[in-house]
């Protein structure tokens, strides 16, 4: 391994340039969320390429574009932000650092990151975690785990979580239990999505023994393969055509 050719320093967070050649898009969300609530070490040390045209020097960011992009449209923008920089030669070599920087970067799972909140005791997976376990389900992390009683569409959770609340969900989540009963398939994205999208529209309506009851007549098999068909026929999420095959098979 060559030495480290690396150089600390404080940078004018508005100085540094993005070369959209190579750079992914800001996303604003992100962006946004960074602004919203601006810590030090969430944001870490961002990573720049210097280029000398021998008159000037000028720093590209190599890795930390979100960030940055944050902090500066946070309440009060640093004057200086902490960065490592590059001596580079050639655009060519930037753009390669960039894809490797982020071919060597593995993502959090949505179990890791529902883990890393619940140590952090965030108060939606906190509210998650009560449902499942009120429920007398698990979260499971790999497949060996899949039972009927081991949910493993974490990111479903919070997407049913997000529109009915922790009651929506462990609504949700006994009706999926009591009507597939014994289905390891009764808690897939596509099924836990479709069923609590019955449940908000039933709103003060919604029955849980009727609801539970109708969808007794199917199967988690009948349901999937229905939507595939009208999946085909008429376009649309899986999520969606789910919940057209329970209106079609269970006339709910």
């Amino acid at each position: 391994m060559e030495p480290y050719n690396g150089t600390f320093e404080m940078v004018d967070p508005f100085t540094i340039v993005v070369d959209h050649r190579y750079q992914r898009d800001l996303r604003p969300a992100l962006v946004a969320a960074i602004a919203a609530d601006p810590r030090w070490e969430l944001f870490g040390v961002p990573v720049l390429f210097r280029r000398d045209d021998g008159s000037n020097s000028v720093y590209y960011c190599a890795d930390g574009q979100q960030r940055i992009e944050g902090v500066k449209h946070s309440t009060e923008p640093p004057r200086l932000i902490p960065a490592v920089w590059f001596p580079v030669n050639h655009l060519a070599d930037e753009a390669a650092v960039f894809v490797q920087i982020n071919e060597y970067r593995i993502a959090l799972s949505a179990l890791q990151k529902h883990k890393g909140k619940l140590v952090a005791e965030d108060p939606a997976t906190l509210a998650i975690e009560r449902a499942v376990e009120t429920a007398g389900l698990s979260i499971g992390a790999t497949r060996r785990d899949q039972d009927a009683r081991t949910i493993m569409a974490v990111s479903s959770l919070y997407w049913v979580y997000e529109r009915l609340a922790e009651e929506g969900l462990l609504q949700t989540l006994i009706v999926c239990r009591d009507a597939f009963e014994d289905d390891s398939g009764a808690f897939t994205s596509s099924i836990l999505r479709g069923v609590a999208q019955v449940i908000e529209e039933q709103g003060d309506s919604y029955d849980r023994a009727r609801l539970t009851t109708a969808l007794r007549s199917t199967s988690v098999h009948a349901l999937l393969r229905k939507s595939e068909e009208l999946r085909f026929n008429m376009g649309g999420s899986k999520a969606l055509n789910v919940r057209r095959a329970i209106q079609a098979l269970a006339r709910v």
